[in-house]
């Protein structure tokens, strides 16, 4: 159990750098519209249905970084762990 919440936990670090990363280079928040309602439901609602928007100002790769650090899967975000085989082959987690 406790690998399972340290895993979560870092599943939920890295997509915290997304969130901060696009923070602190637009000023706002990856998942609220400028003249749409940015209540805590309707920011919630993004995050589980869309994906952030990009301002065109941001270069290739950090919108690419971003976006990886924000894939909803934490199987699939940037920074997930690994798995690599012990010495006598079992599967550990890459900490």
């Amino acid at each position: 159990m406790a690998l399972l919440s340290f895993c979560l936990a870092q599943s939920v670090d890295w997509w915290s750098l997304g969130v901060l990363t696009y923070e602190l280079l637009t000023g706002a928040s990856p998942f609220t519209v400028e003249g749409d309602k940015n209540t805590q439901a309707d920011i919630s609602k993004r995050i589980l249905s869309a994906e952030p928007l990009m301002p065109d100002f941001l270069g290739a790769q950090v919108r690419d970084f971003i976006l990886k650090l924000l894939v909803k899967d934490p199987k699939k975000r940037l920074g997930k762990q690994r798995k690599r085989k012990n010495k006598k082959g079992k599967k550990k987690p890459d900490l």
